[in-house]
């Protein structure tokens, strides 16, 4: 090395100083547009179901059963849980999960909240069951707060 400054009368060094910019912005840029993407997200699906809505209920609310009728889950273990409350793990081919009951109004509404504490995100879905007689309609609405505002990004826009 030369005289000071003369660092950047070097060609090359312009191209490191450009890249090193140019992550150094994306970086920024990510961090905005997560700082500026809602905190909680909402969606919820309905369907309507040639069942009644007592026998779709039933389905719903059984959770030994879910691996049933959810193809991605292995197993289900239900835990020891104090009275009125409904602790499990589920075993997936990605992994386990626990979770808990949130909210139990029989017939029509049946929450569950994940007690996973350290995950990126604190998740909850709620599930709706009205019926008209040989049909039922019903609505699976989920709740995600994602804290992190870089992985609010990702999991927003990537």
């Amino acid at each position: 090395p030369g005289p000071r400054g003369q660092i950047l009368t070097d060609p090359d060094m312009y191209w490191i100083l450009f890249v090193m910019g140019a992550v150094a912005a994306v970086v920024i840029a990510v961090l905005v547009g997560g700082l500026v993407t809602p905190r909680v997200q909402r969606v919820a699906r309905s369907m309507r179901l040639d069942a009644p809505a007592d026998a779709v209920w039933a389905r719903v609310r059984a959770v030994e059963h879910f691996a049933d009728w959810r193809s991605e889950l292995e197993d289900v273990d239900i835990e020891a849980s104090p009275p009125g409350q409904l602790r499990w793990t589920e075993r997936s081919t990605t992994g386990s999960a626990a979770f808990e009951m949130s909210r139990d109004d029989a017939p029509h509404w049946f929450g569950i909240r994940s007690r996973e504490v350290d995950v990126a995100a604190s998740n909850e879905w709620t599930w709706h069951v009205l019926g008209d007689g040989d049909h039922a309609r019903v609505t699976l609405a989920a709740r995600i707060d994602i804290p992190n505002p870089l992985s609010r990004f990702v999991s927003t826009h990537l």
